[in-house]
């Protein structure tokens, strides 16, 4: 199954008003949400996939999105957000430092690996990265300037909902 249709198959589970999320589902997106990092990177993407692809173009947009929108309540839970809390969500736990965010990136396809959210400092030469497929990629110098321009390898854009991470 092609990453798109995945990652829309579980943020449609999870979004759909009325519905409980299955617990696979659920578990899958709590999973993809262990970090701050990965929490921007999954409400960049959230915020594209109910603004018609259109990306957000400052972290004032994400953090309206995610304090006023109803149709995302379920991921809210799911993700262990507290609304009124999530722009904590935008400081690495490893650096102390916010993150830096490529706002106004496009992402053409769900699930495609785009890098959204950059750690500034990391630790030990290594500054984690988030794409929004939910991956982490650990990065030296190089793969972080790489990304920051926005170029992924096919491994690095690589998704499964079946993945053990």
């Amino acid at each position: 199954m092609k990453p798109f249709y995945v990652l829309a198959l579980l943020m449609l589970t999870l979004m759909t008003a009325g519905c409980a999320p299955p617990d696979k589902a659920g578990a899958r997106a709590a999973e993809l949400n262990k970090t701050n990092i990965q929490k921007v990177a999954t409400a960049f993407t959230a915020f594209s996939f109910f603004n018609g692809m259109k990306s957000p173009q400052s972290k004032e947009e994400i953090v309206d999105f995610i304090r006023t929108s109803k149709q995302i309540d379920r991921t809210i839970k799911a993700m262990g957000i507290d609304r009124n809390k999530f722009e904590e969500v935008f400081v690495s736990s490893v650096d102390g430092e916010e993150f830096i965010v490529r706002y106004a990136t496009r992402i053409r396809e769900m699930g495609g690996g785009v890098p959204i959210a950059f750690e500034k400092t990391g630790v030990n030469g290594i500054r984690r990265v988030s794409l929004s497929n939910g991956k982490i990629i650990e990065a030296d110098k190089a793969t972080y300037d790489r990304l920051m321009k926005g170029k992924t390898t096919k491994e690095e854009k690589g998704f499964s909902l079946d993945e053990e991470e």
